[in-house]
């Protein structure tokens, strides 16, 4: 790109000097800020945001640097070419008998050198642009299972309706370049008396986009799993299945699956269990009949992944109202399964879990034959936890956090991560998978299956003493959201 800028900054001062400056700079701005930015590989947002992602800046600077190392080529260029023109004309003596100077005949070279830049720019623009638009977004395969029902088949659409079979498929996440660890980057919607006002057009360059959604057969559900765990290389042979909670759509868990896939660097088999949500807040109480009429789907689904799939370990991760069904399965697994498939679910992961105390004291005691273990994650600040309470007439959850600290039960290690939720109008319900640290430390279980947390993360876990018991604090003060960036 730096000899093109120099070629043609070296054409554009032969053409005409006074328009020289105008060639070189609409070239440096079209080539190393509009067509980057036009497609997404370079957003200069980024250098106002308070938490930058490492990554993000790291493109903005390369970019930013990449213009002016290319605008200094296109000055010398320039110079050349000037000095090249001046020094290159003929010198004619004056004539001192008053005659008239013969006309020379017009250059074609003017001419010639436009034909060349604009040859130049129409080959750089089409090497150029297809380079950045195939390099602005990673993907994530996530096959799940549901027991939605079917709203459209062309295009595959699920909703929020039961159905009482299992359907398993196969869905192609987008994930732009420019994701900041934690988040799920949509388009922005403004509504007005519930009404959509305004929603921003989808961008694979800026937001999380459902590329592919087919439905699968047993058989080809059998052979993608296959070979996602065939490209494994950190997470060799092993698979995590993720079951999400209250007022969640389809679209939505698939994107909350492969943004855990892809924070925590998981290149093993990703699966999600979609059970049918309403996605409303009003939809609490036909959430929580739908999560308990999903319970023998998920036992199915879990079925499938571990008889149809190599995978040795497969790690389960249920959050608030997805940990209830999954509870139930697990204590029937352990009660029907043979042993040779019981020991392929590894760790299990509990996050806000929004189970009354008693009942998941009663249920998570009964469950001690997981070679992982049980981690629950629970938070004082989690104001969705709050109001769950109160519709459960002031009885605790089991991700509540009391004065005595989270609740505790034998084999499970319970991680109050009260300190990770430090922003006003942040809810503090999904710590799990917005936070970097709580994120880093999943990383690492997953990974090495460590117990107790505090050998994860020793400066930042540490072991509380309770009248109740041990359970694990995280100590961070303050915790940012984004405490570490992945490089891809």
């Amino acid at each position: 790109m730096g000899i093109a800028a120099l070629l043609l900054g070296f054409l554009c001062s032969l053409l005409l000097a006074r328009l020289a400056w105008v060639w070189a700079l609409g070239f440096v701005v079209f080539f190393d800020l509009f067509v980057p930015w036009f497609t997404g590989q370079l957003s200069l947002d980024v250098l106002f945001d308070t938490a930058p992602s490492v990554e993000a800046a790291r493109i903005t600077v390369g970019q930013l640097s990449n213009a002016i190392i290319t605008s200094l080529w296109a000055v010398v260029g320039l110079a050349i070419g000037y000095l090249a023109k001046r020094f290159g004309r003929s010198r004619s003596p004056a004539r001192t008998d008053g005659t008239a100077q013969p006309v020379r005949p017009r250059s074609l070279w003017p001419y010639v050198s436009a034909a060349i830049a604009l040859v130049l720019l129409v080959i750089l623009a089409a090497i150029a642009i297809p380079t950045f638009r195939t390099e602005h977004f990673d993907s994530v395969e996530v096959l799940f299972g549901t027991n939605r029902k079917e709203e459209s088949m062309q295009p595959l659409v699920y909703g929020g309706e039961r159905t009482k079979h299992l359907a398993v498929g196969s869905a192609v996440i987008t994930i732009p370049k420019l994701h900041a660890r934690g988040r799920i980057e949509r388009p922005k919607e403004i509504t007005f008396l519930g009404v959509r006002v305004f929603k921003e057009t989808e961008d694979a360059k800026r937001h999380f986009i459902i590329r592919h959604l087919d439905r699968l057969t047993l058989e080809e559900f059998s052979t993608r799993a296959s070979s996602q765990l065939a490209r494994a290389q950190s997470f060799k042979d092993q698979a995590f299945v993720y079951v999400h909670g209250y007022n969640i759509s389809f679209d939505h868990a698939l994107f909350r699956t492969a943004q855990l896939a892809y924070d925590l660097e998981f290149d093993g088999a990703t699966f999600l269990f979609s059970w049918p949500s309403g996605a409303s807040l009003g939809s609490y109480t036909y959430d929580k009949d739908s999560a308990k009429q999903a319970e023998p789907f998920l036992i199915e689904f879990l079925d499938r992944v571990v008889s149809t799939t190599s995978a040795k370990q497969v790690h389960l991760i249920a959050h608030s109202m997805g940990t209830s069904p999954l509870l139930d399965a697990l204590e029937k697994i352990q009660l029907k399964w043979p042993t040779e498939k019981q020991i392929s679910i590894s760790t299990v992961i509990l996050a806000a879990p929004d189970v009354d105390q008693d009942v998941f004291e009663g249920i998570a005691g009964r469950l001690d034959g997981w070679r992982g273990g049980l981690t629950l994650y629970a938070s004082a600040s989690d104001k969705a936890m709050a109001a769950s309470r109160m519709v459960a007439g002031g009885r605790l959850r089991a991700g509540d956090v009391s004065q005595n600290g989270p609740i505790i039960v034998k084999g499970v290690d319970s991680i109050d991560v009260s300190a990770a939720n430090t922003e006003f109008l942040n809810f503090g319900h999904s710590a799990y998978a917005e936070r970097s640290i709580v994120l880093d430390d999943i990383k690492i279980l997953l990974r090495t299956g460590m117990r107790p947390p505090h050998r994860r993360l020793p400066d930042h876990i540490a072991p509380v003493e309770s009248p109740n018991g041990t359970f694990w604090r995280l100590t961070c003060n303050p915790c940012s959201s984004r405490a570490s960036i992945i490089e891809k």
